[in-house]
């Protein structure tokens, strides 16, 4: 398959198709690897070449295991009409539990018996899969484009996801990764395409406590937990070569570099006058800061009605980006700890670089529609999108320092198509080609598989998060000067900590002179 510029990502429909085209020049690596590590566990060289290998991803597709969009279209379009699968069902079955699912081998075999009526029939060397399929009642050999058993594709379906449970109950982190990965690809959930419900809806699962679980790289801290939304920046993510901003709240803005801040910003945010030209964007949503609609936070009631209107800014401060919300309103019937909680204002420091935040495209194509870009999270119970499946799945074996399962970040790279049908639509103009943008993940699996990511990395990223936090805390301390904002003459307002002991203004070392002259006027004049 010769990459090309796609400027019509329509062409590819499914995670299949992207496979097919794509093949031919990711196989050879994960092959290798794949025999490597059958050797290792099995203590023999299964000789897997590559038709095989090609057909033991095929089979994972067409089952179900990493669809993109519903199942009945995987095998309406795929399973019914080509013969490919052909492999061994023994060499099938070794591949899958020795290699794709580390769990309890009798677990699984009991399990997909008692939901697959017999799918666990005695495997030879000569039976292929599709054989076994064919008895099951999943393949009808007579009319295979015109009659399927609907009912035996559910049975395959249930297997897979007995396998993915088992993992879950043997490895309980790993459970904020798997469950992002069922979300979208099991069964419409609620007339969607999506959606699958795997998480206790009393029990929410936060962005920012698993953010702060995964530990990701490169400098950037989640300060707040009551923050959905998720960022990284082209920084945090140069090794894929994806900016990205996750699922919680969606909208495509490029940020220009910010000269200077606002004098003040009162606790109602204000409409948009000349003089709040600096704030390159002021996005109103509505949040409730003590829990989303449907997601209340710890300790608190579900409650009606949120806090009200919030303005997001995104201002630049000594070369780092920060983000405050500032609430429009409060509920006379809250609590007092409730109201400190609206007051306060929430920032996420991120290193520089250009944020660039991806409107909301569900599985099947669509936008969604709504009178703005803005994605509330719990609206279409949509947990994260294909790239946050593919960061989670790393970003857990990282904190867990195991060498993460080649085979199923590839599955997982093959749904990134998802994510750059999206970014290719909204930029059409952009250099980035999908031949880079698979060739980038590809490299990344390469430096993880040779680095085995050990105690060094979880260091490192504990060193940044502490340079995020020590930054964070400096920032609060300090406050703009405040000679510098009365005068128009600098490009930037400065920031500092030194304070005035007679008004509690900050002013810098620059204009100490001037303000000492008449600081009481000036402020009594204020007042």
């Amino acid at each position: 398959f010769d990459f090309i510029r796609i400027t019509i990502p329509q062409k590819m429909k499914t995670s299949y198709s992207v496979f097919k085209r794509t093949c031919g020049f990711l196989l050879p690596i994960l092959r290798q690897a794949t025999n490597n590590r059958l050797e290792q566990i099995l203590g023999k060289d299964q000789r897997l070449n590559l038709h095989e290998f090609n057909q033991f991803i095929a089979v994972l597709l067409k089952s179900g295991l990493s669809q993109v969009e519903t199942w009945q279209q995987y095998f309406k379009q795929d399973f019914m009409i080509n013969d490919e699968s052909t492999i061994p069902y023994k060499l099938f079955q070794q591949i899958l539990d020795h290699f794709t699912f580390e769990a309890d081998k009798d677990k699984i075999q009991e399990a997909i018996k008692k939901y697959t009526k017999g799918l666990m029939v005695e495997a030879t060397e000569d039976r292929t899969f599709r054989q076994i399929m064919e008895e099951v009642g999943v393949v009808d050999n007579t009319s295979k484009q015109e009659q399927e058993n609907l009912q035996g594709i559910q049975n395959m379906q249930v297997a897979m996801t007995i396998q993915f449970m088992s993992v879950l109950t043997k490895h309980p982190k790993l459970a904020y990764s798997y469950h992002m990965v069922l979300d979208e690809s099991m069964q419409p959930y609620k007339g969607t395409d999506c959606g699958f419900k795997v998480r206790n809806p009393a029990k929410p699962v936060r962005f920012g406590n698993i953010m702060k679980m995964y530990g990701f790289v490169q400098g950037w801290t989640l300060v707040t937990d009551n923050y959905y939304a998720t960022i990284k920046t082209v920084n945090n993510l140069n090794a894929m070569g994806i900016r990205y901003l996750s699922t919680a709240r969606q909208l495509r803005c490029n940020l220009p570099r910010i000269k200077k801040i606002p004098k003040k910003i009162s606790k109602k945010a204000p409409k948009k006058p000349k003089k709040l030209k600096q704030i390159v964007e002021a996005i109103e949503h509505k949040i409730a800061i003590n829990g989303s609609p449907g997601y209340p936070a710890n300790g608190t009631k579900k409650s009606k009605e949120g806090i009200g209107d919030v303005r997001l800014f995104v201002i630049e401060r000594d070369g780092y980006w920060v983000i405050e919300e500032i609430p429009d309103k409060y509920n006379k019937k809250q609590s007092q700890n409730e109201r400190n909680l609206a007051k306060r204002v929430y920032m996420i420091v991120t290193t520089q670089g250009q944020i660039e935040i991806i409107p909301h495209t569900s599985v099947n194509g669509h936008k969604t529609e709504r009178s703005n870009l803005l994605h509330e999270y719990n609206e279409h119970y949509h947990a994260v999108d294909i790239v946050d499946q593919l960061i989670s799945k790393i970003q857990v074996n990282l904190k867990m320092n195991n060498v993460y399962d080649r085979i199923y970040i590839f599955l997982l790279q093959i749904c990134l198509v998802n994510a750059y049908q999206v970014w290719a639509v909204e930029m059409p103009n952009t250099p980035l080609s999908f031949k880079d943008f698979t060739i980038k993940v590809c490299d990344a699996m390469e430096k993880a598989d040779d680095t085995g990511y050990d105690n060094e990395i979880c260091r490192k990223v504990e060193k940044s998060t502490k340079h995020c936090r020590k930054i964070y805390i400096q920032m609060k301390k300090q406050k703009p000067c405040i000679e510098c904002a009365a005068s128009n003459l600098r490009d930037q307002i400065c920031r500092t900590t030194n304070i005035c002991n007679r008004c509690k203004a900050g002013v810098c070392l620059k204009c100490v002179k001037d303000h000492n002259k008449d600081c009481t006027y000036k402020y009594n004049k204020q007042k």
